[in-house]
């Protein structure tokens, strides 16, 4: 569970996936919804299993790094 503030509450998960010819991909999720819910934010990296082992570090910044903005008017 994520608390940002603002009034926004999220998620942050992250699993492997079977897919069929792809061999296992590994997703990383993280979503917030607006205080009001009436809005989602959501940015999601996928990659082979494999390739997140190797650049799992560099993926951990992205995701740390997403901040939603609050919209005006």
């Amino acid at each position: 569970m994520l608390d940002p503030g603002d009034g926004l509450r999220g998620v942050h998960v992250r699993f492997n996936y079977a897919v069929q010819g792809a061999g296992v991909q590994t997703f990383d999720l993280t979503s917030y919804l607006a205080g009001d819910g009436k809005r989602i934010s959501t940015l999601l990296i996928r990659c082979s299993a494999g390739c997140y082992r190797r650049r799992g570090a560099e993926f951990d910044g992205i995701a740390h790094s997403f901040k939603v903005k609050r919209l005006t008017g």
